[in-house]
C-alpha cells in the first residue's frame, strides 16, 4: 500500500509540480506501450519454455521443478515450470509482484 501512495506522490509530483512529463502520458502512448507489453511477454514465454525444457530448476525438493508434455501449445499456455529461476533470481515472483502489480496502479 505504501508503495502505491509512493508511486502516484512521485507520478503526481513529476506530471504537475515539476512539469516533467504530460499527466495523459499513459494515454497518450497507450497503442505503442500495448505492443511494447505484448512482444515482451511472448518474449519471456518463449525464454521461459525453452530454459524449462532443456535447462530445468531445480525445487525445493532437489528434483527438477518441470512438469512438461508433448503437446508444445498446451506446455506453452500452462507453462513448464511452477518458478522458472536463473541462479537465485526467480522471474515469475519479479515479473508479477514488481512489475506487473506496481503497473496495475497507473492503468
Amino acid at each position: 500500500l505504501l508503495s502505491m501512495f509512493v508511486s502516484f506522490g512521485l507520478f503526481y509530483l513529476g506530471a504537475y509540480h515539476f512539469k516533467l512529463f504530460k499527466p495523459t502520458i499513459f494515454y497518450d502512448n497507450w497503442l505503442s506501450a500495448i505492443v511494447t507489453s505484448n512482444i515482451f511477454s511472448f518474449g519471456v514465454v518463449f525464454f521461459c519454455y525453452f530454459k524449462g525444457k532443456y535447462s530445468p530448476s531445480i525445487g525445493p525438493s532437489g528434483r527438477p521443478d518441470v512438469n512438461s508434455s508433448s503437446n508444445v501449445l498446451g506446455d506453452l499456455y500452462k507453462g513448464i515450470e511452477l518458478n522458472p529461476r536463473i541462479g537465485d533470481f526467480d522471474l515469475k515472483m519479479f515479473l508479477i509482484g514488481r512489475v506487473g502489480m506496481i503497473s496495475w496502479a497507473f492503468v
